[in-house]
């Protein structure tokens, strides 16, 4: 005996395995097999697991956030020698943490604001909380004419 079905649209009784109705010609829907589902499960389980230790990245920190808003950077020009500016940095630590391995980014622009060049720094020496770290005859690379102001942020750090 064949299995059979009846089609939603029209009523009419059709085998099961058909995939529309031949009098109504309704799209008949069809049953899916438990397999797929649990294979997409073990996949998305084993993801996971797989990479558990790389959403901990993720997260945000609120300690480190802190930090970062409560550090800046100030610049005084110090000398210009031949066709090299250097400037001296003041790295000011306002935030309750202690710190350390700072990137800071040196950023030169125009009299319009575009950015003409930059230089990038890393400071590895920890500066502690609510301090300052003077960074004296930091080459802030070659002379460029049109360079109308610099400004240094710090763009990643690490809290002690």
């Amino acid at each position: 005996m064949m299995a059979l079905r009846k089609c939603k649209a029209c009523g009419r009784t059709l085998r099961k395995k058909a995939k529309k109705c031949s009098n109504c010609g309704a799209l008949l829907a069809q049953r899916t097999s438990f397999l797929p589902w649990i294979i997409t499960i073990i996949i998305i389980g084993y993801l996971v697991g797989h990479f558990s230790d790389n959403i901990k990245s993720f997260v945000v920190n609120p300690t480190k956030d802190t930090a970062m808003n409560n550090v800046n950077v100030d610049i005084m020009w110090s000398s210009s020698s031949g066709n090299v500016t250097k400037a001296d940095l003041t790295i000011n630590n306002n935030s309750q943490y202690d710190i350390k391995d700072l990137e800071v980014i040196c950023t030169h622009y125009d009299i319009n604001g575009a950015r003409v060049s930059g230089k990038d720094l890393t400071v590895n020496e920890a500066i502690a909380a609510n301090s300052q770290k003077d960074i004296n005859d930091f080459n802030l690379g070659i002379k460029h004419p049109q360079i109308e102001q610099t400004e240094c942020i710090v763009s990643d750090l690490q809290v002690m």
